[in-house]
């Protein structure tokens, strides 16, 4: 039913649900008793199901304390609920074509590490294109966040903006570049986010936000926008999509496309 089940293994071994050993075997030995066996058939794979599903395992988090694993489903759970659509325009004539090109540019369903550069002149629909995707995949991650006009705000309130996001329930006292670059490598390797640096104007923002190198998480997906090229073959962009397409919207209401 497109539901997200997060499991916690409460005072059970995650291997007793999925493979219906244990006490699951002894309850299950007595329901086979009094219940329809193809009614212990759908149980039985139920429980094979979200025993193989990444969840919480209480013995494994931090020796068994509950209120760690509090914290934790808090803050897991409250990073699903929050994650804030942007608004857009539903009648951009002309912009489905370029979203599935960035789709498959990003190829979000593999775990590997892209970072994709959408380049093109000022006033153009760099941005529109960006939350269109932003909104179209964000479900798909951990945790995602949209900077806008990199080119004009502080590195370290960047830097800030970007954990805040990525990391939702947690606060960052960021007193200086290096230290939220540090903070960047430590926390984001080891989460699936989605992150997107609109409007770049310097090589030297990406390499204090998103430099590639192994401390980029598996899974992570980047998307950057600039009207200069060279940003991305400095920043050794993987892929670059030439935005050439102006899109506007008429006072009268009518939506067109115009291409340059």
């Amino acid at each position: 039913m497109n539901q997200d089940v997060l499991p916690i293994f409460y005072d059970v071994d995650p291997a007793d649900v999925r493979h219906h050993t244990g006490t699951y075997a002894e309850a299950l030995q007595v329901h086979n008793k009094r219940v329809d066996q193809r009614i212990i058939d759908e149980w039985k794979k139920a429980l094979t199901e979200v025993g193989g599903l990444k969840g919480w395992d209480l013995k494994n988090i931090d020796g068994g304390n509950e209120g760690t694993l509090v914290k934790s489903v808090f803050a897991t759970v409250s990073n699903k609920l929050e994650k804030d659509f942007l608004v857009v325009s539903k009648d951009l004539i002309g912009m489905q074509s370029h979203v599935e090109k960035m789709m498959n540019l990003l190829n979000i369903t593999s775990n590997d590490v892209k970072i994709v550069g959408v380049w093109g002149l000022g006033g153009i629909g760099k941005t529109t294109i960006a939350k269109v995707v932003y909104n179209k995949i964000l479900n798909n991650f951990e945790g995602c966040c949209f900077l806008e006009k990199v080119g004009d705000t502080s590195l370290i309130d960047l830097q800030d903006r970007l954990l805040s996001g990525t990391l939702k329930g947690e606060r960052f006292n960021i007193t200086n570049e290096d230290k939220g670059t540090n903070m960047i490598k430590e926390r984001l390797c080891r989460k699936k986010v989605l992150i997107i640096l609109d409007d770049v104007d310097e090589e030297s923002q990406l390499d204090r936000l998103v430099e590639k190198c192994d401390w980029l998480g598996s899974g992570i997906k980047i998307v950057i926008t600039a009207r200069d090229k060279v940003i991305f073959v400095q920043h050794e962009t993987d892929e670059i999509y030439l935005f050439n397409y102006f899109l506007a919207v008429p006072s009268e209401g009518t939506k067109y496309l115009q291409t340059i």
